[in-house]
């Protein structure tokens, strides 16, 4: 066999058996877990997630790099698909956070992940408890997802979450802080 290292040829023997013996090859183990899916990569929480940074894009209709309440209010109408006023849950979040976080009036694009994170929570707790339900999460996560480009249903994030979420009512409570632990880890 030209140009192969030597004892890189065919052997005698192999773990798939060997034509020169009547030895059947050994039998694989079994695996110890099976996973479905598979990681792309890590995430990385130093940059928003792609949909947030499309939407924060979208909101910025004067190209300045950052919002002022205005374009909040329009954009966020836009992205929930809501038809006159945003609900007053949604308003009281957007208007409070924004006076804290952009005393200039205007939102820069760094922090725009946390109030699209706080808006989408106070839009899908839908009881108004503080806290999202399984459910409310799941939709909440999946008005992240993009629609597949050969069209379909969007997929719905699983979502996995310690004992302690679980209330004695049986429903699970994602407290904001998990919830925007989830959303930054989606792109």
């Amino acid at each position: 066999m030209p140009n192969c290292p030597p004892g890189s040829g065919p052997s005698k023997s192999s773990a798939m058996g060997s034509v020169f013996s009547s030895e059947a090859p050994p039998e694989p183990a079994p695996p110890l877990a099976q996973a479905e899916g598979r990681i792309v990569s890590a995430a990385n929480r130093a940059v928003p997630p792609a949909r947030v940074r499309d939407v924060f894009i979208m909101m910025d209709t004067d190209k300045d790099g950052a919002l002022s309440l205005e374009e909040l209010k329009v954009g966020f109408a836009k992205d929930l698909k809501i038809q006159g006023d945003l609900p007053k849950q949604v308003l009281a979040c957007l208007e409070t956070n924004f006076a804290a976080w952009a005393p200039d009036g205007l939102l820069k694009k760094e922090i725009f992940c946390r109030l699209y994170a706080e808006v989408l929570f106070a839009y899908f707790d839908e009881d108004k408890n503080g806290t999202l339900e399984l459910a409310e999460a799941q939709k909440a996560l999946t008005h992240l997802v993009k629609k597949p480009y050969w069209g379909g249903e969007k997929a719905t994030p699983t979502i996995a979450f310690p004992p302690e979420f679980m209330g004695k009512d049986g429903e699970v409570h994602v407290p904001f802080e998990s919830f925007f632990m989830y959303l930054t880890a989606m792109d």
